[in-house]
């Protein structure tokens, strides 16, 4: 199967590409894309994870637009075609000074 992997935001600096594509297994999860991405791009992986290859709690990564803490997290199984995006949350604040 193929998958569309785009790094967006502030990941798209860590990343090779802004936009991969990857050849994965039938049955194939986020979890293992993720360490797929890590024998391709140690850069993004890093930038993406935390701790031994623990998801970053600051990345959103969205299937097809749906954020997968609405699917199976980080076990959700992946389809032919789909498009993976990860995406740093931003926070911000008020940059004046008081």
């Amino acid at each position: 199967m193929k998958v569309i992997v785009q790094a967006l935001s502030s990941l798209k600096y860590a990343a090779k590409k802004s936009k991969m594509l990857f050849t994965i297994e039938n049955g194939a999860t986020v979890r293992s894309l993720i360490n797929l991405i890590r024998e391709v791009d140690e850069k993004l992986f890093n930038a993406i994870t935390v701790n031994e290859g623990q998801l970053n709690p600051g990345i959103i990564i969205l299937i097809n637009k749906v954020d997968i803490d609405l699917l199976q997290g980080i076990d959700t199984k992946l389809q032919d075609g789909d498009s993976v995006v990860f995406l740093s949350a931003v926070h911000g604040g008020d940059m004046l000074s008081y």
